[in-house]
């Protein structure tokens, strides 16, 4: 077939370009007739025909044109046959309403006939009432205030709701606090005990407490603002004025006050403390040091205290242990890490909570550990748990990180030495368990007479009067600094003696401050400095280069784990490593006094405890 490009005008490729292509159907008698003409054929008036008979050409300009004319004439019938289906969509589609709508008037006119069949309409028995007028508005708008129809509907009844609960509640608490033991009548209550000192187990007196619950008295407790206000009587402490660094910060002082506190969340206890502990975070309180902890925890006034045996009185309603009645120990957990470690401390600088300080107060049900019942202890033995607790996971570390370093020596050639205090007298028991030296400073008498019953080598502190350090003195006075030397010589002879002229192994020190420059003199190589707390100061200076080459760690850790709690418990029954019975019991009355003499150091025991209630 010859090409039909060659030779041709560009009108001609045009002809040919349309007759060849899909646009042009084969049924047409306009496109036939311009394929042949597009191919050179003859075409006649009639189209085109290849029968070989005689045909008149038509002029390739003229058949141009028709062809722009048909291609005008498609289009017009191709955008009307989009017009007539549009419209066949539309008409369809009105259909389709038409039709949900009827079946909508069907089943409406169904069920007001159903209605009238058994004489109901809206719910009242009466005559068939009229239908509705209705409503002509645009759906869009009708859904629009159905929709806040049923906001204000449904918000009113939560409303009503929360009002009948905040009733039922207060009513709940009178008619269950109702029956509760007053705090003056506890005959029964006391069956086992002498004088409020528990000589036995917990387990009878738990059990006179559920006999004697019986007596009826009027409930510590009162409605406020439609929530149930729980009162009770407390040691409280207001924030101080703004500290600045100008002015050394204003020590603050307990008042004894009225204090309330809001109902029992699911799951918290309802708990009464029997004996607190005065720990070392009461001090930092009182004396708002390193901070203002009201301050810090944006609360006008708080009650403190974190370490204490509690009674539970009651609690929420997802809690389901401890039992009511049971005496528990309080871990003083406010918030925990992902690890169980305490980042914020109960009754301390975690907000909201409420410490034992107080004769009624609530806490976590997950915050409690039970005494053992049985438990071969005493109840005031059980009371000294915090430092236990506190000392059982710092000598966990530093043991093992003693150990890594020399893993094939024996104990018995190395000194763990201590300055005095009670987390210091619990761990270096631990130590003498594990084979080591140990020996501990105190200054009284009776102090030292203790240590050395526990089998502890004691070391009298006033053989060294002039031990804390002070940079500024030292460089200003000469006869403090010839004092100061004096008795840093005197220090380091009595560890060179103990330890065998090694130095000391592992050096517990929770004081840190005006003695941290001693304590550093004496500690050997690959030593250990443990530390719990900073009582004296928590700004510490180190030399790298020497802590380095003389492989000298540095254990810090605060409290314990909380998955321990139970673990440490245990092991105190097991292996009788619970602190003596203490001697000096401050009363409720006199927490104000017990926290002067603990500062001034009058306190002769290393385990100051408070009543708060009898037992």
């Amino acid at each position: 077939m010859p090409n039909p490009f060659l030779n041709r005008s560009e009108t001609d490729r045009h002809v040919h370009s349309y007759a060849e292509s899909d646009r042009c159907p084969r049924g047409d008698r306009f496109a036939e007739r311009h394929r042949f003409a597009a191919r050179g054929a003859p075409i006649g008036q009639r189209g085109g025909c290849e029968d070989g008979r005689a045909r008149e050409r038509v002029p390739r300009a003229q058949a141009a044109g028709d062809l722009r004319a048909h291609e005008l004439s498609a289009g017009r019938r191709r955008r009307a046959e989009g017009e007539d289906r549009r419209a066949a969509f539309a008409a369809e589609s009105r259909s389709r309403v038409e039709r949900v709508r009827a079946r909508a008037r069907r089943a409406a006119a169904r069920r007001r006939r159903h209605e009238a069949s058994v004489g109901r309409v809206h719910g009242h028995r009466s005559r068939r009432a009229a239908a509705p007028p209705r409503d002509h508005r645009h759906r869009a708008d009708r859904h629009r205030d159905e929709r806040r129809r049923r906001v204000h509907r449904t918000r009113g009844l939560r409303k009503q709701l929360q009002r009948r609960h905040r009733q039922r509640r207060g009513q709940h608490l009178v008619d269950r606090r109702a029956d509760l033991r007053a705090h003056a009548d506890l005959s029964e209550a006391r069956a086992g005990c002498d004088g409020g000192r528990r000589r036995g187990g917990t387990g009878d007196a738990a059990a006179a407490l559920k006999r004697s619950a019986r007596a009826t008295r009027s409930p510590p407790f009162a409605i406020h603002r439609g929530l149930v206000m729980i009162t009770t009587e407390a040691w409280v402490l207001y924030a101080g004025p703004e500290q600045t660094k100008k002015h050394e910060p204003v020590p603050g002082e307990l008042r004894r006050e009225t204090f309330q506190f809001a109902d029992l969340e699911d799951d918290e206890a309802l708990v009464e403390p029997l004996y607190g502990s005065w720990e070392a975070n009461l001090d930092h309180a009182l004396s708002r040091n390193p901070v203002d902890i009201c301050r810090q925890r944006g609360e006008e006034k708080i009650v403190l205290g974190n370490g204490a045996l509690v009674r539970v009185v009651d609690r929420g309603r997802g809690a389901k242990w401890p039992e009511i009645g049971e005496i528990c120990m309080v871990m003083p957990f406010g918030k925990r890490d992902q690890y169980g470690f305490a980042e914020l401390v109960y009754a301390y600088d975690a907000p909201g909570t409420i410490g034992v300080m107080a004769r009624r107060t609530k806490i976590r049900a997950d915050n409690l550990v039970p005494v053992p019942k049985g438990s071969r202890h005493s109840l005031l033995q059980w009371a000294t748990y915090g430092r236990y607790f506190t000392a059982w996971d710092n000598w966990k570390v530093a043991s093992k990180c003693w150990r890594a370093q020399l893993p094939d020596v024996d104990p018995a050639d190395y000194l763990v030495f201590g300055w005095g205090g009670g987390t210091t007298l619990a761990e270096l028991q631990l130590a003498k368990r594990e084979g080591f030296r140990v020996a501990m400073t105190a200054s009284g008498d009776k102090r030292l007479a203790d240590i050395e019953k526990l089998g502890i080598t004691p070391v009298d502190r006033r053989r060294f009067p002039h031990l804390a350090y002070d940079e500024a003195r030292y460089r200003s006075d000469p006869d403090y600094q010839a004092n100061y030397r004096a008795s840093e010589s005197a220090f380091a002879e009595i560890i060179g003696e103990l330890s065998g002229g090694r130095g000391v192994a592992i050096f517990l020190d929770n004081l840190g401050g005006a003695l941290y420059r001693a304590t550093m003199r004496v500690v050997g190589r690959t030593g250990i400095v443990a530390t719990v707390g900073w009582k004296t100061g928590m700004r510490l200076w180190n030399l790298r280069a020497t802590e380095c080459i003389n492989r000298r760690l540095h254990i810090h850790t605060h409290a314990w784990r909380y998955d321990d709690s139970e673990a440490i418990r245990d092991f105190q029954e097991s292996s009788d490593w619970v602190g003596p019975e203490p001697t000096e019991i401050y009363g409720f009355d006199d927490v104000p006094a017990l926290a002067s003499d603990y500062v001034t150091g009058k306190i002769k025991t290393y385990f100051p405890l408070y009543q708060v209630n009898p037992v």
